[in-house]
């Protein structure tokens, strides 16, 4: 569903290979993407591997686009699809998935984890919390009527041994005369690259959307639907 002013901050999938890269074979997948992601950056991060839920060291080599606005990033275990400040729509965020599929020959996928990021800020007296958001499944009643700051976080499955994990985190902060909202939704699932499994897992984030918005968010943040 499109809105004229979407406050989508960011999209990214990522996708887990069976067997885990070595550097230079990292540093190999980034070449063939020089052309549209010319800025190459690497680092050592420590992070908590999705799979195993162990907290590990980990090579990350980052290929930006020029603009900043795209960014594919090389991991001893995966690779990550961003699209930052731009949303082109879902037909031509899998095209770009599929063309770096192939490109880099990545045929030993396993798991795939598709993540919206919604974000946007409001002033300190406009907001109330059910003229905003609306209590479903994925909001409880217990949050109707709120003080502004709220930290939601719902998990379902674990990731690396359940064959799916949805996770949904509402953030609502103050933040001098403004409040911050952030909405993020997560759908992982046990499988290799394939168009069907991303498309349901796309339907669902778009679900949980539409049910926690109210109308103010659609035609008043969002500005109506094209």
């Amino acid at each position: 569903m499109s809105y004229n002013k979407p406050i989508l901050n960011e999209i990214y999938l990522e996708v887990y290979y069976k067997n885990k890269m070595t550097i230079s074979e990292m540093i190999n997948k980034t070449i063939l993407f020089n052309k549209n992601f010319p800025n190459i950056k690497n680092a050592q991060v420590r992070e908590v591997n999705q799979i195993s839920v162990k907290l590990e060291n980990t090579t990350r080599l980052r290929c930006w686009s020029e603009d900043k606005n795209k960014l594919i990033q090389f991991f001893e275990n995966r690779m990550a699809y961003n699209c930052i400040n731009i949303y082109e729509g879902w037909s031509q965020f899998v095209k770009d998935l599929d063309f770096i599929i192939e490109t880099a020959k990545l045929t030993d996928i396993t798991y795939m984890t598709l993540c919206y990021i919604d974000k946007f800020t409001v002033n300190k007296d406009d907001f109330d919390f059910e003229k905003f958001f609306t209590c479903c499944d994925y909001i409880p009643n217990y949050f109707n009527n709120s003080p502004i700051s709220i930290d939601l976080i719902l998990g379902k499955g674990i990731l690396g041994k359940d064959d799916t994990n949805k996770q949904f985190h509402l953030k609502i902060n103050e933040k001098d005369n403004n409040v911050e909202i952030n909405i993020r939704t997560v759908t992982s699932i046990k499988s290799r690259y394939n168009r069907e499994y991303l498309d349901k897992m796309h339907e669902y984030c778009i679900e949980v959307f539409e049910n926690i918005i109210t109308n103010h968010i659609r035609e008043n943040i969002m500005e109506g639907r094209k």
